[in-house]
């Protein structure tokens, strides 16, 4: 439910959960843009150094809290 993420300057990664994802809130769009790309996907794209969070919520309700590098 806890993560964490690394990722250079510009460099983009796919974030996929099994369920389908309803929310995403409080990232810094400064340092990071997240795309959704499908119901169970998110790009992630690093626009600058730093670090920023945000979570996730499921389907279900399930919380995840991704912390970004």
């Amino acid at each position: 439910k806890d993560s964490r993420v690394s990722l250079i300057e510009l460099q983009t990664r796919i974030l996929e959960l099994s369920t389908k994802i309803r929310s995403v809130d409080g990232h810094d769009p400064d340092v990071l843009t997240i795309i959704p790309v499908s119901n169970h996907r998110l790009r992630l794209k690093a626009e600058k150094s730093g670090v920023t969070q945000f979570t996730l919520t499921d389907e279900f309700d399930n919380v995840y809290n991704i912390e970004v590098f």
